[in-house]
């Protein structure tokens, strides 16, 4: 994918640290543009806690989910929490092993930018 124009990839952590820029980055390359209020629309109510909030959006009924829920925390990089420590090296292990030369492994973080 590293030499692919027709794919966009947006990553997690980036969403979390600065969605409006990353929206303005879809919609560049689906060939659209919209003022700045439509992104911080769009930021504000793709929120989780916007969502959470507003449980009348009509998702809530349709992907609920009665173990655990459907939406977790939110938070970049929760999913470390839930796996052991040697879960954590095999799953770094794999990732470098399989996916070593993608460019897409060294965007990968734990954390958003402050």
């Amino acid at each position: 994918m590293n030499q692919l124009d027709h794919v966009l990839v947006l990553y997690y952590e980036d969403l979390k640290e600065n969605m409006p820029l990353q929206l303005k980055r879809l919609a560049t390359f689906l060939g659209k543009s919209y003022d700045e209020e439509f992104y911080e629309q769009i930021a504000e109510r793709t929120n989780l806690a916007y969502v959470l909030k507003n449980k009348n959006l009509g998702m809530h009924n349709a992907f609920y989910k009665k173990v655990g829920g459907l939406y977790r925390k939110g938070v970049v990089g929760d999913w470390k929490n839930h796996f052991t420590i040697a879960q954590n090296v095999r799953f770094d292990e794999m990732t470098k092993r399989l996916m070593g030369g993608s460019r897409l492994v060294g965007n990968i973080r734990y954390e958003v930018r402050q």
